[in-house]
Formats: structure tokens, sequence, C-alpha cells
């Protein structure tokens, strides 16, 4: 351990006082906390000089002898006033002539850390006292740096509140006046859509900015929440490419992905997550491109075993500046196009902060006028111990010819909404009215029971909290009574704690509120279908669809091979082979099977959980399911 320098002043006219403490001195050799000390000594005899010295130097400890017996008390501690008012923050020993208790009060009334006779130099108290006084002064010293810190963090509070205060207030102002001109006099239609579209642009504003600050409040806090799971970055890229071509094309642009092989089919991260960043990159770099294309290459860095996915915009690019604060809170490039859109500020500072929560980063490289690169990187494993893909060609059929899969009819499916909030349930009835659902609505959990047990909905879609019944138990309750079609949670918190509780429950998924009509779409269209394979309607488009049959076929074909794989897993208690096999049956939904895809959720669910009773109860159930999709699938030949 590398010693620490102690700097002490001396200041006295003796030098017999000057050489009996630096040989006592010497004597300390640790501190109190065991850390080795090296003493230096400086004598100053002059009180002027040692006052010039003591403002000019850093000492831990001074030494002040006061004058001769033959001043009067009064002025012999009148120098150490002066001393003590010129150096405030620095520790004093006083050393006296004599030792009386009224020069010691003195003394440390003046501030002075104790109070010693010359004689009693060679005191191993004095030592201590010494010792003592620099243990204050690194705990003030302590303090002052908190005290700081804490200054600091208040600035930085009500500066984020300030600008949180702005950007939430003006959105509002737009919506409270938009809303007020609909409910005055009449209004041309052309108008009416100018009023309804401002409203829906700034609330989805106010969405993505209460979202951001709640995140920011988690990572602060640190409370973010992780589910990590095999999650297959081909399926999110593509994914998150299908959802924001449309608004590429929309502005005239060119949305590409590249992929560069060998690539990790998985990688052990958080899928909403890394959604959420992919979203965020590539939102921003259509949002701030006006002509040309955004590009997102994906490769494998097999030297740092790290997955690089780049978005790259021919936009206006950053500044050397920029680059250097455009990951800070509430803070955009100011030129250019880049200005030309209103956001957050936050999208890039939470991207970042969740990169490095999954080992992972988000970078920047960008020249003014050549667009910009966002990179993100996250661990992926050695390219020997994950498994990889080598060509598109290894990919699922359906995922890389998504437009051979043909679409679900919806039209006349059944839908059940429990929520004791009536705009809720009003809200939701009309949106899956529109899409050409049939609709029953309940204001409690009771009820929702009655219903759900009376009738077989294709999709349920329950608050969490109502009256009479608890969402949580009217699941359960479904459950036990060999309800198996599929339930969605409607609730405001979406923590790693509800999330677990919901699927633990019964729950298939969960609808966070505050929720756009796409969310609502896009979940029913996940989980829609019958308890036991294919809808009707889904077969007859199938029948008339000859090259997604052979692809289901294939599927059916194998399951029973992923069966044997998965019972010999559990048996073995391989629980990440066991994993990585329910992982890939949740793919069962995009051939028409969603109760297959559930059931091998909630097997996913136990199986990372260790639970071993539940890993067997809930593989069982999904044996039963693939038995049934087998038996029906080998009538129908």
């Amino acid at each position: 351990m590398k010693a620490r320098t102690l700097k002490i002043l001396l200041i006295d006219e003796s030098e017999e006082c000057f050489c009996i403490l630096d040989r006592e001195l010497k004597k300390i050799t640790h501190d109190y906390t065991g850390t080795p000390i090296k003493v230096e000594l400086f004598w100053e005899t002059s009180f002027d000089a040692a006052l010039g010295r003591a403002s000019s130097e850093n000492f831990d400890v001074a030494f002040l002898g006061l004058s001769p017996l033959e001043t009067t008390k009064q002025a012999a501690f009148q120098q150490a006033a002066e001393f003590f008012a010129a150096q405030p923050l620095l520790p004093v020993i006083i050393l006296g002539p004599t030792m009386d208790e009224e020069s010691e009060e003195y003394a440390i009334r003046l501030g002075a850390q104790n109070y010693f006779v010359k004689d009693q130099l060679a005191s191993i108290n004095l030592r201590r006292s010494m010792l003592f006084a620099i243990d204050r002064q690194i705990v003030r010293g302590e303090v002052e740096v908190a005290r700081s810190e804490a200054l600091k963090l208040a600035e930085d509070r009500n500066r984020f509140l300030s600008q949180l205060s702005h950007e939430i207030r003006t959105p509002l102002t737009s919506i409270i006046g938009f809303a007020e001109l609909l409910g005055g006099p009449a209004l041309s239609v052309a108008e009416q859509k100018d009023a309804i579209g401002a409203i829906r642009t700034n609330a989805n504003y106010l969405y993505e900015l209460i979202n951001n600050v709640l995140d920011l409040a988690k990572f602060e806090a640190g409370k973010i929440d992780l589910h990590l799971e095999l999650v297959s970055p081909h399926e999110v890229v593509s994914a998150v490419g299908s959802m924001l071509g449309r608004l590429a094309s929309a502005k005239g642009l060119a949305l590409q992905i590249d992929y560069e092989f060998p690539l990790p089919e998985y990688i052990r991260t958080d899928a909403t997550r890394f959604k959420q960043i992919l979203i965020n990159l590539v939102g921003n770099a259509i949002k701030f491109t006006e002509a040309g294309s955004v590009t997102i290459k994906v490769w494998m860095d097999t030297g740092s075993h790290q997955l690089l996915i780049e978005v790259i915009d021919t936009g206006v690019g950053l500044t050397d500046e920029e680059q250097k604060l455009v990951f800070d809170r509430f803070v955009q490039a100011d030129t250019g196009s880049r200005n030309a859109s209103k956001g957050t500020g936050l999208g890039l500072s939470i991207s970042r902060k969740i990169a490095k929560t999954l080992k992972g980063d988000v970078f920047v490289t960008s020249k003014k006028g050549n667009g910009a690169k966002f990179t993100l990187s996250l661990p992926c494993g050695r390219a020997d111990s994950v498994g990889v893909i080598n060509s598109s060609s290894e990919y699922s059929e359906e995922f890389s010819n998504p437009s051979s899969r043909p679409t679900q009819n919806k039209a006349g499916a059944t839908v059940l909404v429990a929520d004791d909030d009536r705009d809720i349930r009003q809200l939701l009835t009309h949106f899956a009215t529109q899409a050409g659902l049939k609709v029953e609505s309940v204001s409690d959990g009771k009820s929702a029971l009655d219903k759900a047990l009376e009738n077989q909905f294709d999709i349920i879609l329950m608050d969490i909290n109502m009256p009479n019944v608890g969402g949580y138990e009217c699941v359960q309750t479904l459950r036990a009574k060999n309800y198996h079609g599929p339930v969605i949670a409607l609730t405001a918190d979406t923590s790693q704690t509800c999330t677990a509780k919901c699927f633990d429950s019964g729950f298939d998924g969960f609808l966070a509120k505050p929720f756009r009509s796409e969310d609502l779409f896009s979940l029913i269209g996940r989980h829609i279908g019958s308890t036991t394979g294919l809808a009707p309607t889904e077969l007859e488009d199938l029948e008339h669809n000859s090259q997604f049959q052979k692809v289901v076929d294939k599927f059916v074909s194998g399951l029973d091979s992923r069966v044997d794989a998965m019972t010999s897993a559990i048996e073995k208690k391989d629980w990440e082979l066991a994993e990585m096999q329910a992982h890939k049956l949740k793919a069962a939904g995009l051939f028409g099977f969603p109760a297959i895809a559930r059931n091998a959720s909630r097997v996913e669910v136990a199986v990372k959980a260790r639970d071993e009773s539940r890993v067997h109860e809930k593989f069982e159930g999904l044996k039963d399911i693939i038995k049934g999709v087998i038996e029906s699938a080998s009538n129908s030949q």
C-alpha cells in the first residue's frame, strides 16, 4: 500500500521544540485505518512567514507555539487568534508555556484541536491528537465533497424539472387549445382534421416523453428492469425495419437492412430493451434525414464477441461538438434539418444507458454534411459457443418471406373487455369494433369470470385492478377451470415484478397503459386464434396458399422431434438447452399455432425460474396442445 504523505507546519522560535517534535512525529508510521504514513515537518520561526506559507501551501496540521511567559496571556493568544482567522480550515494544535485550565479553555474556544505545553511534546497523547485532527480534516473534506455533489445534484434536478415543465406545457397548450376549438362553434371538415391531427401529434409526443422520463427515473434509482432471454437479432431487426419502413417511405427514403455473415442465431439480452434502442436509433435517422437512405448494417465482431448494429443515414451529420453532447439529456443538434423535427432529447441518453446496462454501448461517428452513423454493440458470446447463421437462406422462411404468409382474417372474432374504467372500456370497444371484432365489455372481475366461463372468447383484455375479483385472481380461476384462450393484462405497471406476476398468474401478455391503437392491433394479431391450433378462417386461408402450407407441414412434421429434444433436456436438467428449445417453439404462432406459442412461453418462464415442478406441469400442457395439432394435421390429410 502506498504511503500517504502528511505535511506538518511548526511555528515556534525554539530549535529544541523543532527537534523534539520531529523525532516524535517520525514514530507515527500508520493512521487509524492502517494506511502507511510519511510525515514531513516544516519549521517557521517568524509568525508572518508562517502565515504566508500556510496561505500558499497545503498543510495537514499546524503546531502553533505561543509567545514567552513575560507577555500577558491575552497577548500570547492574540497571534493565535489571527492565525485562526486567516486559516479557518487548517487543524491547529497550540503549544503553550504552561498548563492551566484557563489557557486550555481559551485555546479550545479559538478553535484549536488541542492544547499542550511544550514539556509534553514527547507524549503519546500529542501524536494521538495529531492523528485525530487529521482524521477530522479528512471527514470534513468528505462532507464538503458530499455537500458539493448534493448541491450539484439539486441544481441538475431543478434544471431538469424546468426543462421538463417546458416540454410538457408546450404540447399541453396545443392539446387544450385544439380541444376547445373542437368544442366551440362549428369547424369545417378540414379544420376538424387539422385539430384532431394536432391533438394526436402532441399526445404521442407526451406519450414518448412520459415513457422516457419513467425510464430515466428507473435508471437513476438503480431499478431498471431487465428480462434476459434468448433473442434472435434477425427477428428484432426485421421487426424494427418492418415497423419503420412505412415512415421512411412517407419521406421518400430507402430503408435498407444489410446482414454480414456469420451472425449469431440468438443472443441473451432483453428483447424489449433491444428493440427500444433500435427503434430510437432508426427513428432518429429517418426523422433527421431529408433525402437519400437509412441503412441498418448488422455484423458480428468475432474478436470482441460483440454484435454490432450500425444505423447509417445520409442526413446533415453532426459536428464534433454535437457528437460530444448528443447523448446528454434534452440535447438535440441545433442546426440544419436536425432541428426540423420536435423530440424530447431523451431518447439517445436512455438508449446509451440501456445498452450499457446490457453490457454494451451506443456511440456515434459523423462528419458535418456527410450523414451520421450510430452503432449499437451488444455481447453475443464466442462464435464457437453460440449457434451461428452463415447465410440468409438459413433464416426461417416465415421471417425471410413475410409476404408469403397469409393475412389472418380477424373479422367476427370475439373479444371480452374487462376494466372498471368506463373510458378505457369505450376506447377498447371502439378500436376493436373498427377492426371488425365482436366486443362484449364488463366493469368488474366477477362479471368477467362469469362471461368467460359462459362463452369461449377469442381473446380477453383484462385490467389487473378491478372491484369484486381482481385480474390476477380472475385469470387464475379461469386457468384452474381449464380456460385455455388468450388473456391479456391491462396495466399501467410495467415493472419486472408486475410482468412476472402476470405470467405466473396465467396471463399470456400485457398491454401497457397508456396504449395506442397500433399497440392493441399488434397484440391482438399476435395472440388471437383457437385454443387447439388454427382457427377455421386461418385454415381456409392456408388451403389457398400452397407455398405457406408446405412450410406449415414441415413445421408440424418436426414437432415430435422438438418434443423429444425438450423431454431429454428437462430429464437431464440441461436448463440452457431446455430454454432454447422452448424459445424456438414460441415461433409456432407465425405458422398459425398461437396455443403452442403461448404454452411454450410458459415453459420458458418456468425453466428460467428453475422451478422443476412448474416446468413439468407447463411442459405436460404444451405436449397436450402439440399432440392435438399433430392429430388434427394427420386427420386432414
